[in-house]
């Protein structure tokens, strides 16, 4: 959404906003108890259409779910509670290597989401991430899952030919407000150029301009390798930014 007086932009929260509302209604306002007059005019919608969200788990006639546009890594760690709707991943500490859920398809600019439980170890939601020969597998950011409060933290993973750059962002004191201890968090990540934005349960928790940030790549979720994990996701999906709506979003 974006807001103009006199012709000069207020405010344009569409980046982040975009994937809360699937619809909603806006009004004007004046105060109560205030003194004064207000006018409008020119007050003008477009409609923009629907934005279209990609799952990654999708579930069949038969009521079985299973991966959509996107494969395992060690997918013995892996498996569908059709019943109850969501993936468990469990990882082993002698296990070196992450286990993983990597998208077939690379993105360049898009909005990426997942609700997790965590129950042990670390994880990650993964994005712009290139598959690498290392024992974590990926090299790239990783929108942090660690169950504490650098949880939807900024993490770069180095490659097995660069190094990584370690934490980029975080914002511990927001997210010890936000996060859900013992119950599901809803973790995502939104990406257009070099902005990066970070939202987690609703609030925006990073949002940084990052040139150095790599511009396209795989989206994944990672069981960390090297320790006992335990989690549980749902809701795994993608929402790609198309020229449209990066033209709005660079207004």
């Amino acid at each position: 959404m974006t807001c103009r007086v006199a012709g000069f932009r207020q405010a344009s929260n569409h980046f982040f906003r975009q994937f809360l509302w699937d619809g909603c209604v806006f009004g004007l306002q004046v105060h109560v108890g205030d003194q004064g007059k207000v006018r409008w005019r020119n007050i003008r919608v477009k409609d923009l259409g629907r934005s279209e969200w990609t799952p990654f788990f999708l579930k069949g006639a038969d009521g079985k779910y299973k991966l959509n546009g996107a494969h395992f890594v060690l997918p013995n760690d892996w498996s569908f509670e059709h019943e109850k709707g969501y993936l468990k991943g469990v990882h082993r500490q002698d296990e070196k290597r992450d286990g993983l859920v990597v998208s077939d398809g690379s993105y360049d600019n898009f909005i990426a989401r997942v609700t997790y439980r965590i129950f042990g170890g670390n994880s990650a939601l993964y994005f712009r991430a290139e598959e690498v020969n290392t024992p974590w597998l990926l090299k790239g950011f990783q929108n942090e899952i660690a169950g504490n409060n650098k949880d939807s933290a900024l993490w770069h993973t180095a490659g097995d030919k660069t190094p990584g750059r370690g934490w980029v962002a975080a914002n511990d004191e927001l997210v010890g407000k936000v996060r859900k201890v013992d119950d599901w968090n809803t973790t995502c990540t939104a990406a257009c150029g070099d902005r990066i934005v970070s939202i987690l349960n609703g609030f925006k928790t990073v949002d940084i301009v990052d040139p150095l940030c790599e511009k396209s790549g795989k989206v994944a979720l990672q069981l960390h390798g090297s320790a006992n994990v335990e989690m549980w996701f749902k809701d795994f999906e993608i929402l790609v930014i198309t020229r449209e709506m990066k033209a709005l979003i660079d207004r």
